[in-house]
């Protein structure tokens, strides 16, 4: 059942990555038409989050546990972020592909500090992270003192990378609630994202396009609504559910090389910035560095010791440790069918979902829409 849980998850954050470079596209399409995407995203967003919601309650969807509301808060919180962060990355005329590659970086810096936590010797993997992750953003971002020449696109560039740290904050705090319906979750970020996009066209150095245009051609604005609706819904269910099925190694490195391959394809194909074979070399380091974390922990995987039992793990650690060994191997550890999951031991008496072993850490135990595993 795990197995086939953690399929599922490869498959879905897939998709993921084809749905937010189809966000990408779409933003830059109105753009160019001088359309006002954020504002049109504000109303998707809102009509998303409502309907999803309106469903799960005709459908008797259950509400999460009291005990995962601080974790759906962070989760949605980062989300929106990093989702935010990628499309205006896009916008300034950063390369889909160049920002998709970009976003891994600090996926690999948090798989470091993760391990750096448990205060282990890296691994010739993580070594290897560290210069595949370097080399990758050099070959990407091309420093004027390297590569001769002005500087362009730093302001995307850095927007990028920041996006890459917010998202792998997203999938951390998405596999500590990992006990609640994707869904659920799919229309919380939507609800949550909504402000944000309103705030976007005030941030220096973006803007947005003027609303007169909706006045002029209201059937082309609802089509290009019905279309936010689409993509948005796509994108968020994709991301949320795909998050909360498999570990966030494997969500990052699933969802960076799908959003890659699908940002560079989309560029060539829109001819709009078509990636250089230095940018594709840059890429395909990055790519690389994000597979070597996902691997290190294979190792110590195969050598830990058996978790404790809850009262001796309450006994012996504490809140911070524990969670660092959970940061640790969430981003180190890439093996579908290893039987030391993600999962913390449960006690003998069955606990509902939703609770909590010992002071500190949900029981993951359950799929992303709720069910028993």
């Amino acid at each position: 059942m795990a197995l086939n849980r953690n399929l599922t998850g490869v498959f879905v954050n897939g998709l993921a990555g084809v749905a937010v470079t189809l966000e990408m596209v779409f933003s830059l399409v109105l753009q160019e038409r001088a359309w006002p995407y954020w504002r049109i995203t504000f109303l998707a967003c809102v009509l998303s989050g409502l309907g999803v919601y309106f469903c799960l309650y005709l459908t008797g969807g259950s509400m999460p546990s009291k005990n995962l509301v601080i974790w759906i808060l962070l989760t949605c919180f980062f989300g929106c972020l990093y989702w935010c962060a990628s499309i205006m990355a896009v916008q300034v005329g950063t390369n889909p592909g160049d920002v998709a590659s970009l976003t891994s970086l600090n996926i690999v810096v948090a798989a470091i500090l993760g391990r750096l936590l448990l205060k282990e010797d890296f691994s010739y993997h993580h070594s290897m992270a560290i210069l595949l992750a370097l080399g990758g953003a050099i070959l990407i971002t091309q420093p004027p003192f390297i590569f001769g020449g002005e500087q362009s696109g730093f302001l995307g560039y850095g927007v990028a990378i920041s996006a890459g740290f917010l998202q792998g904050c997203f999938f951390i705090s998405s596999r500590m609630a990992a006990d609640v319906s994707g869904w659920f979750m799919t229309g919380s970020i939507m609800l949550m994202t909504a402000p944000f996009a309103l705030l976007v066209p005030y941030v220096p150095g973006f803007t947005d396009g003027k609303l007169d245009v909706i006045a002029a051609e209201p059937a082309l604005a609802v089509l290009f609504v019905v279309g936010a609706i689409v993509t948005s819904i796509f994108s968020a269910s994709t991301v949320c559910i795909g998050s909360c099925s498999c570990s966030a190694a494997v969500s990052a490195t699933v969802y960076t090389s799908s959003s890659m391959l699908a940002g560079y394809a989309a560029s060539v194909v829109m001819s709009k910035k078509p990636p250089t074979i230095v940018s594709l070399a840059g890429a395909t380091l990055m790519l690389l560095a994000v597979v070597s974390v996902a691997f290190a922990g294979q190792k110590a995987a195969d050598t830990a010791p058996a978790p404790m039992d809850d009262n001796a793990s309450e006994a012996s650690g504490s809140r911070s440790i524990r969670f660092g060994s959970f940061v640790a191997i969430e981003f180190s550890e890439f093996s579908a069918s290893s039987p030391r999951s993600i999962r913390f031991r449960r006690p003998a008496a069955i606990r509902e979902p939703g609770t909590v072993i010992g002071n500190a850490l949900p029981v993951m135990a359950t799929g992303p829409s709720g069910a028993s595993a």
